[in-house]
């Protein structure tokens, strides 16, 4: 009795990791969090600079 319940508790847990709810679910927190003011901001920074010098030969 105690395997089945391990196993049918195993795979209710493998599906709800495989379903979209949680992504429906993460993707309405987001849209409630994003309507009372919080904002993301990307890791990367843009930089409006040349691009790097290289030290390659030109003559070749």
């Amino acid at each position: 009795m105690k395997t089945a319940y391990l196993l049918f508790t195993a795979a209710i847990a493998a599906s709800l990791f495989s379903s979209c709810i949680p992504l429906a679910a993460g993707a309405a927190a987001g849209y409630v969090a994003h309507k009372e003011g919080y904002r993301v901001q990307s890791p990367v920074k843009k930089k409006d600079s040349p691009p790097p010098e290289t030290n390659y030969d030109q003559n070749q």
